[in-house]
């Protein structure tokens, strides 16, 4: 009697996709351009975080295919499911809720309970993002959700010198990724620049860097 032999391959899981989307890339680029015009008007006045953020969602709203929509100030007791034990007002602040600058999300009726992608903007310091990676890791541990969180690191008229290599580009292969004091790992994903020079290795320009926290 013949016998058949059971199919023992596994499954092969799927790595997931390291690459930043294309959309996200693209208003990255147009927020670098952006500062080269906002400068060239106002350059006595540095831009402020909160212009930033508008902008960049108006970018992401503006290149996001038509599944997805952007929602700003998106609160983190959401992300992990966690309510605070106190409020704001009592912690000191402005009374506020904390949350991440920006949050993609699938535009269906029954959308998931938590978003594809979070994104934090800041403007670079040597050092100044580690809380805001330390804070995505946190909040994503603590949750049940699988998004991506990411950090725009934002530098006007200076090269953010610990994120790009003498070439002005983002590091490769294992330079890539990073740890904050700690611990939290991250990737230096992508680099777009709007140079005042043709020169790459120019130190003058405006460089919008894209940090995402280690899956």
């Amino acid at each position: 009697m013949a016998t058949t032999k059971k199919n023992t391959k596994k499954k092969r899981r799927k790595t997931p996709s390291t690459a930043p989307p294309n959309w996200l890339v693209t208003a990255m680029q147009g927020l670098a351009h952006w500062m080269g015009l906002r400068d060239s008007y106002f350059s006595s006045y540095p831009i402020t975080e909160g212009a930033l953020v508008v902008e960049l969602s108006s970018l992401l709203a503006a290149n996001l295919p038509t599944g997805l929509f952007v929602m700003p100030e998106y609160w983190i007791e959401k992300l992990t499911g966690v309510k605070p034990k106190t409020s704001p007002k009592k912690q000191g602040g402005d009374g506020r809720k904390p949350a991440v600058d920006l949050a993609i999300q699938q535009r269906k009726r029954r959308p998931k309970k938590h978003p594809d992608m979070c994104i934090e903007v800041k403007r670079w310091k040597q050092g100044s993002v580690h809380g805001d990676l330390d804070r995505l890791a946190a909040a994503r541990k603590k949750g049940s959700g699988k998004w991506r969180g990411f950090v725009v690191v934002i530098a006007q008229n200076q090269r953010p010198e610990d994120l790009v290599t003498a070439d002005g580009v983002a590091p490769k292969g294992r330079n890539a990724r990073r740890e904050t004091p700690s611990g939290t790992g991250y990737f230096v994903r992508r680099v777009c620049k709007a140079l005042q020079t043709y020169r790459e290795t120019s130190t003058k320009g405006y460089w919008v860097c894209l940090l995402e926290i280690e899956r």
